[in-house]
């Protein structure tokens, strides 16, 4: 079977990996480079890691795995009258098309945004690591998972580091498990601006809703798009991402779609990257199978326990 994978990211990869051993495997893929982890780009940039480092798959693996692996070249539309991908070096058919296009960093739409920069893949990372190495420090606009992780890393390594947040509280989590962060990012070095809006950019700084903080190397961590754009074109179904059915399916029928980005109703609600608590009316949830759910944030390990657990803690003897 003739299976063609669009993108060489972690989905992509691993997919391809399994599949590769009864089928017949391609991975359209539009940069230019290998597959690289990019949670380990803030390691990068900060220093604590070399470069080779974040190259997992060498070009060899590839061949041993026998996946044609194609760089450099952008997927542009999916014919599927023909079952054929187009890209704009050539035409590939395919029984089956997996789309595992991921994300891009969310850009930022305040006046002067051109003067933020984004991270998302190793061409954004070099860029930001050198112009780090001349100024010796970074703003962060952001307090998700990326511009936290950053902020750590960065300030770990010996930059000065400020991060603004339009809240008091990081990740979705409630004030006393933010507070934890914050000060442990604190201990660090890490400068925090919460709660303030941010109306304005310029070269030197940024403006805030309270004051004006100064920064040259801005960097805006406010969130990812996907990359659904050859879907639309396509003619297939998308909302904020792209729709699929509880088999992964898209509108077209047949096309299936990564499991880490998809929007589906499930029985387990996916939080961070460790954990996983049954839903409510899952079989698991009504037998009691509940538990801690750890989560990864910078320098600091969790434990959440699912609110509806406290009852359940109690009768064991846990509360």
């Amino acid at each position: 079977m003739r299976i063609v994978i669009i993108g060489n990211g972690p989905g992509g990869v691993e997919l391809a990996k399994e599949l590769s051993k009864e089928h017949q495997v391609t991975i359209i893929e539009r940069e230019e480079v290998l597959f690289y982890s990019k949670p380990m780009l803030s390691h990068y940039i900060a220093g604590l890691i070399e470069n080779e480092k974040l190259f997992t798959y060498p070009l060899d693996w590839y061949e041993r795995n026998e996946i044609e692996l194609k760089l450099g070249e952008e997927a542009k539309l999916i014919d599927r009258a023909r079952k054929v991908l187009v890209t704009d070096k050539g035409e590939y058919p395919y029984d089956i098309l997996v789309i595992a296009t991921g994300a891009r960093a969310r850009e930022p739409t305040m006046e002067g945004g051109k003067h933020l920069l984004t991270l998302r893949s190793i061409e954004d990372a070099e860029g930001i690591k050198a112009l780090l190495e001349e100024h010796g420090e970074a703003l962060i606009v952001g307090g998700g998972f990326i511009g936290l992780e950053l902020a750590g890393n960065l300030a770990k390594a010996g930059y000065g580091v400020k991060l603004i947040h339009r809240r008091e509280t990081f990740l979705g989590l409630d004030e006393e498990l933010s507070k934890l962060i914050r000060e442990k990012l604190e201990e660090t070095g890490v400068e925090f601006h919460l709660n303030v809006e941010l109306p304005k950019a310029d070269e030197n700084g940024v403006h805030t809703s309270r004051d004006y903080v100064e920064g040259k190397v801005k960097i805006c961590a406010i969130g990812i798009v996907p990359n659904v754009e050859i879907v639309r074109r396509s003619g297939i179904h998308t909302g904020r991402g792209i729709l699929i059915d509880d088999h992964f399916r898209t509108s077209a029928g047949g096309r299936l779609r990564h499991r880490r980005l998809c929007r589906i109703q499930r029985d387990y609600l996916r939080y961070g990257e460790g954990g996983r608590w049954p839903r409510k009316g899952s079989r698991k949830h009504s037998q009691g199978e509940r538990g801690p759910l750890p989560i990864r944030t910078p320098l600091l390990p969790l434990q959440v326990w699912q609110p509806a657990d406290c009852n359940h803690r109690k009768d064991k003897g846990r509360g």
